[in-house]
């Protein structure tokens, strides 16, 4: 059973995750992955943002946009189950898009897991009535679709730190697009966060630290 002071411990981390500026967790992840921008971070969250919108906006304009499943299926995409729990103990993620097979490899285990961790850790007040199975495959639905982009644009030279920049563009962008998509006022990592939480608190608290840039060392 889960303690009054580990739920109020995860309950602040969470609220004080929730209450930092988007930049804070692009520039994290920025950090993790080592890529330096052309431009501006605003400049790269107002970018991914406007695409998110926009391919929002298209589905809800064609009448779609209640069922992730149903939208990956239109699109050939299959989701399979990831037969690796959370696809790997050194990547703890909920699902993954794989372009070659058309397919998103999604960790059944750890949805149910963060599932488990907002129930037990009384985050339903804090987090509102979210479905994470949805905000995951929205995730990667968006991939998808940007995947078919780059595929019509194949062959066309573009520099590294090009190829790098569209990238991180497209991973906020789906952030961005399954904010939207699940309805919800808040970044979505969070989920991730917690499911990380859920693998090694250590580990979370680490990511938490980066992202709202505490200074650990004093």
């Amino acid at each position: 059973m889960t303690s009054n002071a580990e739920i109020d411990l995860a309950s602040s981390y969470v609220r004080e995750l929730l209450a930092v500026p988007e930049d804070r967790w692009v520039k994290a992840d920025l950090r993790k992955s080592k890529i330096r921008l052309d431009g501006s971070i605003t400049e790269l969250i107002s970018f991914a943002l406007l695409d998110a919108k926009n391919c929002w906006n298209t589905l809800k304009h064609l009448g779609r946009g209640a069922n992730p499943q149903l939208e990956l299926d239109r699109i050939g995409v299959t989701v399979v189950d990831a037969q690796s729990g959370l696809l790997d103990e050194h990547f703890i993620h909920f699902a993954v898009f794989v372009p070659g097979s058309r397919t998103v490899e999604q960790s059944k285990n750890a949805v149910e897991r963060v599932k488990k961790f907002i129930f037990n850790y009384q985050l339903l007040d804090i987090v509102g009535q979210v479905d994470v199975e949805a905000v995951v495959l929205w995730h990667e639905y968006y991939h998808a679709r940007k995947s078919e982009c780059f595929n019509k644009n194949k062959g066309l030279p573009r520099r590294t730190m090009r190829r790098n920049q569209t990238r991180i563009q497209e991973e906020i962008g789906a952030v961005q697009f399954s904010r939207l998509a699940a309805g919800i006022n808040y970044n979505p990592q969070i989920f991730q966060w917690m499911l990380v939480y859920t693998v090694s608190p250590m580990r979370a608290v680490k990511w938490m630290n980066d992202i709202v840039e505490k200074d650990v060392t004093r």
